[in-house]
């Protein structure tokens, strides 16, 4: 049987699962925002599971793919909760949430794995380290924390240069409305405060498109993007104007690049994924951006007629199918 871990919002699973029923193939799936709320009992002596008051039979079990498996603020539990206790209260049991999500996934440590889960939290600075180390051009990269020390890097390059998080973009939500983080060129450093937080900055690539790419065991899946053909979506594609949106065409990538990326991934141990890379519009090259080891598939799956729904399940059936090493 497999095992499919994610959240209840999780839209790309639920075409995986019409996949995996139309190959009537059995799995399970349990969403870490359902958890709190559905009569869990875990023995990790016994091996024995209840979920939504269902005995599961953990040995049955012989592969899982790792979705979204986690975030405690998508729970009814913290929409209840958060406006009766203290912050640092709520911030206690989101870690208390996790916990509790490792120790269930630790009964299933031994069997196989579509993305494992102890690669979720790479950040975007150790996939560019390990993305040079395996041959990938990437951009000029730095953390910095003061005004003079990006003046000095501009000086030296006389280049342009872009700031984005260095983790995951944050949703911000306020009584106004929900405001998103985006890659943002840096420009009148005067208003740039002396002192600020430690941030990326990066080398602004001009580019002649760019490419979101899925990955699954072997196979790479791409698709260019033409995001520089619109102002809005030339530093950020996900700013989409979606009365007019980019241009999204199947895309091959040149055998050398499918190679680094492939002893890279092999590093890291990591066979489902998501990458970004831009080629460049002034020397050709492909220069790797960041990895997502839970990215979505759907945006490249769809406009490029790949069926990457139906690979994802046939590759987990392939996987539950055969006895672990």
């Amino acid at each position: 049987m497999i095992l499919l871990l994610s959240y209840s919002g999780d839209a790309s699973i639920d075409y995986v699962i019409s996949w995996l029923k139309t190959f009537n193939h059995s799995y399970i799936r349990i969403n870490a925002d359902e958890i709190l709320d559905s009569n869990l009992y875990l023995s990790l002596e016994e091996k024995r599971l209840i979920y939504k008051n269902t005995n599961i039979d953990v040995d049955s079990i012989r592969s899982v793919w790792y979705r979204k498996f986690g975030n405690f603020s998508k729970s009814n539990y913290f929409h209840v909760t958060k406006y009766i206790i203290a912050s640092e209260d709520l911030n206690h049991l989101a870690h208390e949430h996790h916990t509790i999500l490792y120790a269930f996934m630790s009964l299933f440590k031994d069997i196989k794995w579509l993305t494992p889960p102890g690669l979720s939290g790479l950040n975007k600075l150790d996939t560019l380290l390990l993305a040079k180390k395996s041959g990938l051009d990437i951009p000029e990269s730095y953390i910095i924390s003061r005004k003079g020390q990006l003046i000095d890097i501009q000086k030296a390059s006389n280049k342009a240069y872009i700031s984005k998080s260095v983790y995951e973009p944050h949703f911000i939500h306020r009584k106004d409305g929900i405001f998103s983080m985006f890659t943002k060129e840096i420009k009148n450093i005067e208003k740039i405060p002396d002192v600020f937080f430690p941030s990326l900055i990066q080398e602004k690539i001009d580019k002649e498109y760019e490419l979101r790419i899925f990955y699954i065991d072997g196979e790479f899946y791409t698709m260019a993007i033409f995001s520089q053909e619109d102002k809005e979506t030339e530093l950020d594609f996900r700013k989409v104007d979606w009365e007019n949106p980019n241009k999204r065409v199947p895309y091959k990538l040149p055998f050398y690049v499918e190679e680094r990326l492939t002893d890279m991934l092999n590093l890291m141990k990591l066979n489902c994924c998501s990458i970004d890379i831009i080629k460049s519009s002034i020397d050709g090259k492909y220069y790797f951006l960041e990895i997502n080891p839970t990215g979505e598939f759907g945006m490249t799956s769809i406009p490029c007629n790949y069926e990457i729904f139906k690979k994802i399940a046939l590759t987990l059936i392939e996987m539950d199918k055969h006895e672990n090493l």
